[in-house]
């Protein structure tokens, strides 16, 4: 099984569009038996993709600094939740524990990672920002 890490927003985002295509993904991730590595929120994009992942059957492993667990934005329903102490350490276990990665609506962090010299290359991306609704792309470059 592939670890795959998805990067993607707190946010529902601005178009209802943005939580379809999250499902849509989880169901590629699935189907394609990758487990899902991200964020460890249950709100937004990214709660909206684990939720989905979970509900699937599929693997999900959460990683969230210790701040954002006090706020109460941890997906605490999972079984593999990994608390850090900031976010570049958030980063740095997603990147560990991942086999590659995919970057989902409009996220620009993966970009830093690959100019400080990861080993890892996107896996596929997502965006919906010009009307594309077609998650076979990604799943194409995830496979």
């Amino acid at each position: 099984m592939k670890r795959i890490a998805v990067f993607s927003g707190s946010s529902p985002g601005v178009q209802p569009d943005y939580m379809i295509a999250a499902k849509r993904l989880a169901e590629t991730l699935v189907s394609r038996s990758h487990a899902l590595v991200y964020g460890g929120a249950n709100v937004g994009l990214m709660g909206e993709l684990a939720r989905s992942v979970k509900a699937l059957g599929g693997e999900v492993i959460g990683v969230i600094p210790r701040s954002l667990v006090e706020k109460e934005v941890a997906y605490r329903e999972l079984h593999d939740l990994r608390i850090v102490e900031s976010m570049h350490e958030r980063k740095a276990v997603i990147a560990d524990l991942s086999d590659g990665f995919g970057r989902a609506l409009g996220c620009s962090r993966l970009a830093h990672f690959r100019c400080r010299g990861v080993k890892y290359v996107i896996g596929g991306l997502l965006s919906l920002s010009r009307g594309d609704h077609d998650h076979a792309f990604v799943a194409a470059q995830l496979s």
